[in-house]
């Protein structure tokens, strides 16, 4: 919690554990250190025409799902500047060359930012961030292209290519048709949806094994969408460390994940966020579906003794 008085020149954070809080607790306000700084696109040193910055308090790794965003600054002028008491503090920024009112290509602070204000500070200037394009923008350039087809009108039809870097679960050299006669559920994550790691991705892995002995008929394989620096599972597992022992109870996802730190598999299934689930039918074609249309399908082929052919 950031207390603040009226004057917004004294203030106090105070940091509670969710899982233990007291019944009552009293802070000191403290003068507040003016924190400021400045934005541009790295790749030509331009300010951008939009953009927000916001003050994140340090990842916990006792609790990686918790709320740590702070405070938010929206600019029209490539600039920021905060109030903030004396601590350690994250900056999360990003941009755009287009007007607020429009949709256009955007830039992000791709790496961290750590302060630490002390007491008896008056201000901090943070120089200049550089924002870099994000990955995403690929996608912007195949709708504005209008080559973009999202995935539900691709019901029907066959299923494309998927682009892997590395996998864990299933050859990294894989692709959909490799499972040709099996149900395939399709799940796009990625590790800044805290959605995904805390709800989808626990409910999948009971889904997964509580059909442990139908695994003939399916598979269910995980898309897992990254950044450009994360290049193999060992990135990854680094990354999720505190997911598996903090959210996960200490188990690793059972099925398969897919590692790719482009936008190919997103622009091959016309897929723009994460936490999107596709079903893929045994000939090999996108349905309309999920895990609980795909749960129907097998206690239907279960009680009726079939394959898994459609």
């Amino acid at each position: 919690m950031l207390a603040v008085d009226q004057e917004r020149k004294h203030g106090a954070l105070i940091i509670v554990d969710p899982r233990n809080p007291p019944a009552r607790f009293e802070c000191k306000l403290v003068p507040l250190v003016r924190v400021h700084g400045r934005l541009r696109v790295a790749t030509t040193g331009q300010p951008v025409r939009a953009s927000s910055v916001f003050v994140n308090l340090p990842m916990n790794e006792d609790i990686p799902l918790g709320h740590d965003r702070l405070i938010m600054c929206d600019s029209a002028k490539s600039r920021f500047e905060f109030w903030l008491p004396p601590g350690d503090y994250e900056f999360e920024a990003n941009g755009t060359d287009a007007p607020l009112v429009e949709s256009g290509p955007a830039f992000e602070l791709t790496e961290s930012h750590p302060i630490r204000l002390t007491s008896g500070q008056r201000e901090l200037d943070c120089g200049v961030f550089d924002l870099r394009p994000k990955l995403l923008n690929e996608l912007f350039e195949v709708k504005k292209a209008g080559t973009w087809r999202p995935y539900t009108q691709r019901y029907a039809q066959p299923c494309p290519k998927w682009h892997v870097i590395d996998a864990r679960g299933m050859p990294k050299n894989s692709q959909p048709s490799d499972l040709r006669g099996k149900w395939v559920l399709l799940y796009f994550w990625g590790f800044g949806c805290g959605p995904c790691l805390e709800i989808t991705l626990p409910k999948l892995s009971k889904f997964y094994e509580a059909h442990k002995t139908q695994r003939d008929r399916f598979e269910l394989v995980s898309i897992c969408m990254v950044e450009q620096n994360t290049r193999t599972m060992a990135d990854l597992d680094r990354v999720l460390k505190p997911i598996v022992k903090m959210v996960w109870g200490g188990k690793e996802l059972p099925f398969p994940v897919l590692l790719d730190n482009t936008t190919k598999s997103m622009e091959s299934f016309g897929v723009e966020s994460s936490g999107v689930t596709i079903l893929i039918d045994p000939s090999g074609r996108l349905v309309q579906g999920d895990e609980a249309r795909l749960a129907a399908i097998l206690k239907k082929q279960t009680e009726n003794g079939s394959s898994s052919r459609p």
